[in-house]
């Protein structure tokens, strides 16, 4: 019972640090369109 729960608990930080690479990837994507909107807009 108790390794179970060690276990669990060694991956909890492995997920938290997946989830928060894909949303800083998300999040940098989103700022690269927007700044292609703002370059694009800035050349006209």
């Amino acid at each position: 019972m108790q390794e179970a729960s060690a276990a669990q608990l060694s991956e909890a930080p492995i997920y938290g640090y997946v989830w928060l690479s894909m949303e800083l990837a998300q999040q940098l994507e989103e700022l690269g369109d927007l700044l292609k909107v703002c370059t694009a807009n800035a050349q006209e």
